[in-house]
């Protein structure tokens, strides 16, 4: 059916007729459809919105416009502005230029001070270790260990050779831990020990002898001795204990000590795990055999270790190894 065709109702109650409706076709609008302002803007102007729904294209012209009104500027300053930020940008990169090229300058000179730097520290090590004196490390052959000084002691008949010893003890100047060899020249084992007024057994007994100092809580003595029997020359040590004090004199003397010596009576201990023996009086002896054909002699355990750490660093010959064994 085409619109404003008739249309006929029927209805389901009776038989009553059908009503006619008249369907009537709208007017068409004319005159100007006017927009509604949606807000005000501050100089009173109405703002319309964007019907188009197409975004406001920008441009340097709307962009200044809007500046101008914003800031109240004019078209004088804004220039003015422009320049001077042009200008202060030139002035940067001239100043980043001008710092480039100091630089490129100065690389060359910081290379020549470092390599003379380097070239005056090499020239120090030089001279240091050319005209600095060295302590050298001393091995005589009647040494047992190795030693950091040597002096020669000759025994004189006039004064007791344990004062003489006694006199180099305190007179040394030793750095911690350093040893000291004190040489007689030519004088035997056998003769050293009878200077010492020590057992004729013991003497018979010794093949070879090593004075020495140790810089330990000042400087403390030590005797080694190489002896050829170890039952004989322990039984000799056992027999000369009560008189040690008296035969060793000033060389074992501690610092407030009787000059005369005392009689030292001594007991079991363990240093390193080697037996010795030690005094029990004002006058501190100790000795250990930490080989059956060596005899050490001092006065602490620090020295006994240190004699041991460096008898380990000097091996035996192969000779002497095999009779110790």
């Amino acid at each position: 059916m085409a619109m404003g065709d008739h249309h006929t109702e029927t209805t389901d109650a009776g038989n009553t007729p059908p009503k006619e409706v008249q369907i009537v076709p709208a007017a068409p609008v004319t005159g100007e459809i006017k927009t509604i302002p949606t807000s005000v803007s501050p100089e009173g102007t109405p703002v319309y919105p964007n019907t188009t729904q197409l975004p406001r294209i920008r441009t340097y012209a709307a962009d200044l416009s809007e500046e101008i009104r914003k800031k109240g500027a004019t078209l004088s300053t804004i220039v003015g502005a422009e320049r001077e930020r042009s200008a202060r940008e030139l002035s940067l990169d001239h100043r980043a230029d001008e710092q480039k090229e100091t630089e490129r300058k100065r690389a060359p000179w910081l290379v020549i001070g470092a390599l003379m730097l380097v070239g005056i520290g090499v020239i120090a090590v030089i001279a240091a270790y050319i005209f600095i004196p060295r302590e050298e490390v001393i091995i005589t052959d009647s040494s047992f260990i190795f030693a950091n000084k040597e002096l020669e002691v000759r025994p004189d008949e006039r004064i007791a050779f344990a004062e003489i010893l006694g006199r180099e003890r305190f007179a040394s100047n030793l750095s911690l831990g350093e040893i000291q060899h004190l040489t007689t020249g030519t004088t035997s084992a056998a003769e050293i020990l009878a200077l010492f007024n020590a057992p004729e057994s013991l003497q018979r007994e010794a093949r070879d002898i090593m004075l020495g100092l140790h810089a330990f809580d000042r400087n403390q003595p030590f005797i080694i001795i190489e002896v050829a029997q170890f039952d004989r020359a322990y039984g000799a040590m056992l027999s000369w204990e009560p008189n040690m004090a008296r035969s060793l004199g000033s060389f074992f003397r501690p610092l407030n000590g009787d000059k005369a010596g005392t009689t030292t009576i001594f007991s079991d201990v363990v240093v390193k795990n080697i037996d010795a023996r030690r005094s029990q009086s004002a006058w501190p002896i100790m000795y250990a055999f930490p080989r059956r054909d060596l005899l050490i002699i001092t006065t602490n355990e620090s020295t006994i270790a240190e004699i041991l750490s460096r008898l380990i660093a000097r091996p035996l010959p192969a000779a002497q190894e095999n009779e110790s064994i």
